[in-house]
């Protein structure tokens, strides 16, 4: 049983993350009437979403406060249950948005999938044999289903709420702009502070996910290899040699894995804490202009909600990192496939190549998988018809031996 060559990538090497996802976008552009769906009710969540945290004020100051101060003033109550009965509606209004741009979006994302599933595959068949040879079918076998999996999984959850982050944020940033230029400003100078560390740890955390993927396409390759050679191994009694070596790649991997995913880890608490200390800054500040009859009671938690709105999708789109990078990660090696060059046969096509008569003559045939370094040089052979000629010997076994020529070894 012989052992194919490992893959030669540099998988510390950064990759080109925006042309990985522009290739990606080619994939959903496919579906622009469902993507147009799926924007428009996205901006009909945002507005609906933003429009429940505007009417928190008018709730407080007009009617809650009111009828505290005057609990036998039954309008305040009526009123109290109409626009909260308003509330309630634009609640409604905004989950129903929420749930049909997520299923329109998750039907994109697997027609996307499917498409790249099928041209990962069609390229494979267009490969040549040597890259075959120098590449375990089990990592393969990783590409086309671990790999896709992840970038399935990245387009159903992130797509959509990078575009309603973005949305809100600039939604949010108009509204407490417009309400009290002071109290947006809070908001304003923590957003820098959270974007670097945010893209600080990606650049970090890319490489491990990368790192993360090649891990587990080794395993699944040492996997599909030696289940198949099940025979031989118990043959030559080798099962602790092998159990050995998978634990070792095994180990590799839960290695990679835990820092992949440590590090991811580590964004959603820096970014909760900063959303919290935003939150207590303005708390504070608009207490003080409440104080001095700058602003409103329900000015207050208006811009309460405001701060947590405005952190809430940058912190939701930081609990999706993992998701994100692996996504990326494997896209980049599915890509790296679908542009390998692709090896066209001389003549292909052409059959005619006369009557056989099983007589095979070699006359200073060289061969090799890279022109650099031929594995058979100048081989000169005759097989008669019935006859048979084979290079044998285990891996290792320098059976392109350059010290001797061919025929001396056969």
């Amino acid at each position: 049983m012989s052992r194919r060559g490992a893959m030669n990538v540099n998988w510390d090497k950064a990759k080109d993350t925006k042309g990985t996802i522009k290739r990606i976008m080619k994939y959903l552009e496919q579906h622009k009437k469902g993507f147009a769906i799926v924007v428009i009710f996205i901006i009909l969540y945002v507005l609906f979403n933003l429009a429940t945290s505007i009417l928190l004020q008018p709730i407080i100051d007009d009617y809650i406060i009111p009828m505290i101060q005057n609990p036998e003033e039954n309008s305040y109550k009526i009123g109290f249950i109409k626009i909260l009965a308003i509330y309630i509606t634009i609640a409604i209004l905004a989950a129903a948005c929420s749930y049909i741009q997520s299923r329109t979006m998750v039907n994109i994302a697997q027609q996307a999938v499917k498409d790249m599933r099928k041209d990962l595959f069609a390229k494979i068949e267009k490969l040549p044999i040597k890259y075959f040879d120098t590449h375990p079918h089990g990592e393969l076998m990783s590409r086309i289903v671990n790999d896709i999996d992840n970038i399935s999984m990245a387009l159903n959850t992130s797509v959509n709420q990078i575009f309603t982050a973005l949305l809100t944020l600039v939604g949010t940033l108009i509204a407490m702009i417009v309400i009290s230029p002071i109290l947006a400003l809070i908001s304003i100078l923590a957003l820098p502070v959270m974007l670097i560390i945010v893209r600080k740890i990606a650049k970090i955390n890319k490489k491990q996910f990368i790192k993360q993927q090649q891990s587990l396409a080794e395993v699944n390759g040492y996997i599909e290899e030696y289940i198949s050679g099940q025979k031989v191994i118990k043959a030559f009694n080798k099962e602790e040699t092998v159990k050995q070596n998978f634990n070792t790649r095994n180990m590799k991997l839960r290695k990679e894995g835990f820092l992949a995913q440590a590090i991811a880890g580590i964004v959603m608490p820096l970014m909760g804490g900063l959303s919290n200390i935003t939150t207590a800054i303005t708390a504070i500040v608009s207490g003080i202009l409440a104080i001095n009859g700058k602003i409103s009671v329900g000015t207050i938690a208006l811009y309460t909600k405001f701060s947590k709105e405005f952190s809430r999708p940058i912190t939701e789109v930081t609990n999706q990192f993992n998701i994100i990078q692996a996504g990326i990660a494997g896209a980049e090696r599915c890509f790296e496939i679908i542009d390998e060059e692709v090896e066209f046969p001389e003549n292909a096509g052409k059959n005619n190549i006369g009557p056989v008569k099983g007589h095979v003559e070699f006359k200073n045939v060289y061969f090799g998988y890279d022109n650099e370094k031929m594995i058979l040089k100048n081989i000169n052979l005759d097989v008669k018809p019935g006859e048979t000629i084979a290079i044998v010997g285990p891996t290792g076994a320098r059976k392109n031996n350059n010290n001797k020529p061919i025929n001396e070894i056969l």
